[in-house]
């Protein structure tokens, strides 16, 4: 009973994502690109050298519930056919604990790992297209998912926290082929107090 209503539960905020997940238009030069300068959030990314693509996520619901202990969000970009996921501390106390710096990069399957503030993201090598690129497990320092800051607010009676990151990871293709995917994110966290 309690694994059906998980499952129902993660199938309806991989639903609500794709659908309310829409691709901005390509980062130019005067971009953000640390996620500083915008209340907005998104995540970036780009594939070895081609250019940024940001995916507006402001209608995604990172919003943890009742008796969790770790929430999160796996979404998929109804424009660009990009992925991701990523975990958080339901509870505002364990959110606190936290500070900026170096979290995992996780290999993209489709699920929401239990790390917080864990990356994992499959995207295409172009927005809409095919040839998707998934995270592999971090090898080595040059590959990292770094959190930049925790902005924590409170609105509406709820404790919120914008969660500011970059990250490098290598993404394969399924022709074996890899690359290079760097980015950035900004999202917003509501946690139980």
């Amino acid at each position: 009973m309690l694994k059906q209503k998980i499952k129902s539960i993660i199938f309806l905020l991989v639903v609500s994502a794709a659908i309310s997940c829409s691709k901005d238009e390509e980062s130019g030069p005067d971009s953000d690109t640390g996620g500083t300068g915008t209340k907005t959030p998104f995540i970036e990314y780009k594939i070895g050298t081609n250019a940024a693509v940001r995916v507006d996520c402001s209608e995604i619901s990172f919003e943890a519930r009742p008796n969790e202990t770790v929430s999160g969000v796996i979404a998929t970009s109804a424009s660009t056919k990009a992925s991701f996921s990523f975990a958080f501390p339901a509870r505002t106390s364990e959110i606190n604990k936290l500070s900026a710096g170096f979290y995992p990069i996780k290999a993209f399957n489709g699920t929401i790992h239990s790390e917080s503030f864990h990356i994992s993201l499959r995207v295409p090598k172009t927005p809409g297209g095919t040839d998707y690129y998934s995270s592999l497990e971090a090898t080595g320092t040059a590959f990292k998912n770094e959190v930049k800051s925790i902005e924590k607010t409170s609105a509406n009676g709820k404790q919120t926290s914008f969660v500011n990151g970059v990250f490098t990871l290598e993404g394969k293709n399924a022709a074996g082929d890899i690359q290079t995917v760097s980015g950035s994110y900004r999202f917003k966290l509501i946690t139980i107090d």
